[in-house]
């Protein structure tokens, strides 16, 4: 019989919303079932479906998805924007209860709008111990005997700003951010730490590696920037990342069916650099579903689970063996 390959997913930017939806009740009852007071209601809660349909029912269609195709030693990947809460401590952990609750490994970078999510290291600490997930941080790569994954947040720059597309026309419009060159080289040294840390656990052994990021490291078109050049030299397998949203309103054009289509016309959602393929996979453009990155036929991890397995099961057999032979001697000295 052959075993299952172990698989590798990711998706970005769930933004999840348990915990805000559960404080609007208690603080402003009755405002979600009051037409007048809809759009209070969706602001407050941070609901998604405020910047467009295509987030009607998010978190169900994702749920569904999760729980039918992840196994427990499977990879799930989640490229920032995860939760609308700004204090765990203090409104609430439901967002992160509920990512606990689905099958898999999960590994969770930062995003621009994770103020919850403090990089500092007893903080990271707490929640790994708490919700027994990965948090990815400059200097907290996950490593097991299949993959090394690391990265950062990364932080919008002035060459990685995507035109988002205007609901009416669909056509994309600029979109003017102003460039901070102090927090590009405060983001440019965490990717170097990221990196370096990768470098050194991979002389040990190799593994599949990859580079997860929030912000894009390029343009709409995929042109080489600092970030993609400086990814590329680490020749990772994967570099993953999210936060580019507006692009599924294409969707209600004829000509774009799936999220190939957007890719023929924004090379940067999907491309391969050298021996890297960057891959987008914000949630709303993805249609809610994890997207499997790759799947690993012969799975160290796996493997040495079967032989653990096949060993403790050896050893009850002995040890029932020598149960029976003793029980069989006592019966034959009776006689």
């Amino acid at each position: 019989m052959e075993s299952t390959p172990r698989r590798i997913f990711a998706i970005g930017d769930i933004h999840l919303n348990f915990d805000l939806v559960t404080k609007a009740k208690e603080k402003y009852p009755g405002f979600d079932s009051n037409p007048s007071k809809k759009i209070d209601y969706l602001k407050i809660t941070k609901d998604m479906t405020f910047w467009g349909d295509e987030w009607k029912n998010h978190t169900e269609v994702l749920q569904q998805f999760w729980d039918k195709n992840v196994n427990d030693k499977d990879i799930v990947i989640i490229a920032g924007d995860v939760s609308w809460t700004k204090n765990i401590k203090k409104e609430g952990d439901k967002d992160l209860l509920w990512i606990q609750q689905r099958p898999g490994i999960k590994i969770i970078c930062k995003g621009n709008h994770d103020y919850w999510f403090k990089s500092r290291t007893s903080f990271v600490k707490e929640l790994e111990e708490k919700y027994g997930m990965h948090f990815l941080t400059a200097e907290n790569e996950y490593c097991d005997d299949d993959v090394i994954i690391g990265g950062t947040a990364l932080c919008d720059f002035n060459f990685n700003v995507w035109p988002p597309i205007n609901p009416q026309t669909f056509i994309p419009e600029p979109l003017i951010v102003p460039f901070d060159e102090g927090k590009q080289k405060e983001e440019l040294a965490k990717l170097d730490v990221a990196i370096k840390r990768m470098t050194e656990r991979c002389k040990r052994a190799e593994r599949l590696k990859i580079i997860v990021l929030h912000h894009p490291p390029f343009n709409e078109n995929g042109d080489d920037s600092e970030i993609s050049k400086k990814i590329c030299e680490f020749n990772p397998n994967f570099c993953i990342f999210g936060h580019i949203h507006t692009l599924p309103r294409l969707y209600h054009l004829e000509e774009y069916k799936t999220f190939d289509d957007i890719v023929n016309r924004f090379n940067g959602c999907h491309c391969c650099k050298g021996n890297t393929c960057f891959q987008l996979v914000s949630s709303d453009v993805r249609n809610h579903q994890l997207v499997l990155i790759r799947e690993i036929e012969n799975s160290k991890l796996l493997n040495q689970t079967s032989r653990a397995e096949k060993k403790r099961k050896r050893k009850e057999r002995i040890k029932k063996e020598k149960e029976l032979n003793k029980m069989k001697q006592i019966d034959k000295n009776i006689l």
